[in-house]
C-alpha cells in the first residue's frame, strides 16, 4: 500500500483502528473501527550517521532498525530483549508502536525515552493530508512541536507515517542497572509504576513478591497487579490486560488529552477511546 492508497482509506473511514506489529495492544483500551495497518510502511527513508539522525517509516520493526544502525556502530538505546526480556527493551515491536505507546525501558534514566529521541514526524490527519512537525536536528524552533505530543498518545491524534529519530553510538550507551526478577509472558497482567525517589524502596517492599523487574535509577517498577495497587504521591501508572482499568490519568492529564483531541481530530476518527478519556 502506498501513501495515496493509505490516505484514501483514511478519508473513507468513519472510525479507524490503527494496527502495527501488535506488541502493545494490551496497553490501550479496545477500539472499534476500520483496521488500518502500518505494516507496509517499512524501511529506512534516510540515514545520516555523521549527524546521528535516521528517518524511518512507522511500520518498521525496531529490531530491523537496530540491525541497520548497528552497521554504523549506532543504535536506539534500548536493552536487548534477548538478554534482558521484552519489558526492559520497551516491549519491542514497530517504531510507530514504540513512539505511540512510549513505554518505559531499562535505560530510561541514562538515555531518556522516545519523547527525547523523536526530532520530527509526519502524521496523517483525518482528511488524508500529512502534517509535518519538527525536522532532522536536535534544536528546531520552527513551529509547534506536535511530534512530541503524538509520543504516548497511542495513535489517538493521527496516523504516524514516519519519524525522525536521534540515534546513539553503541559505545556511549551505558549498561542497564535494571534487575530482572522474572519474565513477563505477555498475556499475564502487568503494571508499570514510576514513583518519586523518596518512595522507591517502600514501593518495592510492597511489591516484592509480585515484581517482574525494577530499575532504581529511574524509580520504575514492573509488576503483576494482584489486588489493590498502592499509589504514591506524584506517581505514574500504566497497566496492561486490565480492561477498563488499564490506564490511569489525573484530571489535568485527561483535560489535556481531550483538548488536544478536539483540536487535531475533532471527528474522533483515530483510535477513539484507546486512552479511556477520549
Amino acid at each position: 500500500m502506498n501513501l495515496e492508497e493509505l490516505a484514501d482509506q483514511v478519508r473513507s473511514s468513519e472510525r479507524i483502528r490503527i494496527e502495527g506489529a501488535g506488541s502493545k495492544e494490551a496497553f490501550g483500551l479496545p477500539v472499534e473501527g476500520a483496521a488500518i495497518s502500518t505494516r507496509d510502511l517499512q524501511g529506512v527513508i534516510a540515514y545520516e550517521p555523521d549527524d546521528r539522525v535516521v528517518e524511518v517509516w512507522s511500520g518498521t520493526l525496531v529490531d530491523d532498525l537496530q540491525r541497520v544502525l548497528a552497521e554504523k556502530g549506532q543504535c536506539l538505546p534500548l536493552p536487548s530483549a534477548s538478554d534482558f526480556g521484552c519489558l526492559l527493551a520497551g516491549v519491542p515491536g514497530s517504531v510507530g508502536g514504540l513512539i505511540s505507546t512510549n513505554l518505559p525501558h531499562g535505560l530510561q534514566a541514562q538515555c531518556g525515552g522516545p519523547k527525547q529521541w523523536v526530532l520530527g514526524a509526519k502524521v496523517m490527519r483525518a482528511g488524508g493530508e500529512i502534517a509535518k512537525s519538527g525536522g532532522k536536528v536536535v534544536k528546531n524552533v520552527a513551529g509547534l512541536d506536535f511530534h512530541r505530543f503524538v509520543v504516548g498518545a497511542r495513535g489517538s491524534m493521527g496516523l504516524v507515517v514516519s519519524v525522525n529519530l536521534k540515534v546513539f553510538p553503541v559505545k556511549s550507551v551505558p549498561p542497564t542497572q535494571c534487575r530482572l526478577v522474572r519474565e513477563w509472558s505477555g498475556d499475564r497482567p502487568l503494571a508499570v509504576q514510576r514513583v518519586l525517589r523518596a518512595d522507591f524502596h517502600r514501593a518495592r517492599e510492597v511489591l516484592l513478591d509480585r515484581l517482574y523487574a525494577e530499575d532504581e535509577p529511574s524509580c520504575i517498577l514492573w509488576f503483576e497487579p494482584n489486588g489493590t495497587i498502592q499509589r504514591f504521591e506524584s506517581d505514574w501508572l500504566i497497566m496492561a490486560n486490565a480492561g477498563k482499568d488499564n490506564l490511569s490519568f489525573s484530571n489535568s492529564e485527561k483535560a489535556l488529552f481531550v483538548k488536544a483531541k478536539e483540536a487535531v481530530d475533532p471527528t474522533r476518527k483515530f483510535n477513539p477511546g484507546v486512552l479511556g478519556c477520549l
